[in-house]
């Protein structure tokens, strides 16, 4: 197995730009090119090496927490994604997934429902009101018949 080369933040200053260069790698540009970033200050320029090798650290590091399923899975959603040709957040997918279950979590049974609804209209009449337990009682004997 390969080990990664470290990437190193370096500044050096140009004759040629009479300023300090940062040197940004391809696969760390927003580009996906290589970059440079040009400073008068030398202090400035070595904080914003700094802060990309902080950012480049931080994002190895969490990217190495997940394990090469997930990252496989990943990978998948976003081809799904990709094909559609919508563009949603995949976190926002996530959620809306979530708070979906957690509302079918808190589903309540047939039964619990026919009585709420009893509850909530106390005027209904007698015939009305034996026509609903009627319907109940059906559903009950249906579901228990079910395989």
């Amino acid at each position: 197995m390969a080990v990664a080369r470290r990437v190193k933040f370096k500044v050096r200053y140009s004759e040629r730009e009479k300023a300090w260069v940062l040197s940004i790698p391809p696969k760390l540009s927003k580009t996906g090119k290589r970059a440079r970033l040009f400073y008068k200050d030398k202090d400035k320029a070595t904080q914003a090496a700094t802060r990309l090798k902080e950012r480049n650290q931080k994002f190895g590091v969490s990217l190495a927490n997940l394990d090469p399923v997930r990252l496989g899975e990943a990978s998948e959603c976003w081809k799904l994604l990709d094909a559609s040709g919508k563009h949603p957040s995949l976190i926002a997918i996530v959620r809306e997934h979530l708070a979906r279950d957690k509302q079918r979590a808190q589903s309540q049974s047939l039964d619990a429902c026919f009585e709420q609804y009893l509850e909530s209209k106390p005027l209904l009449s007698d015939i009305h009101r034996s026509q609903i337990k009627s319907v109940q009682a059906r559903l009950e004997a249906a579901a228990v018949n079910l395989p």
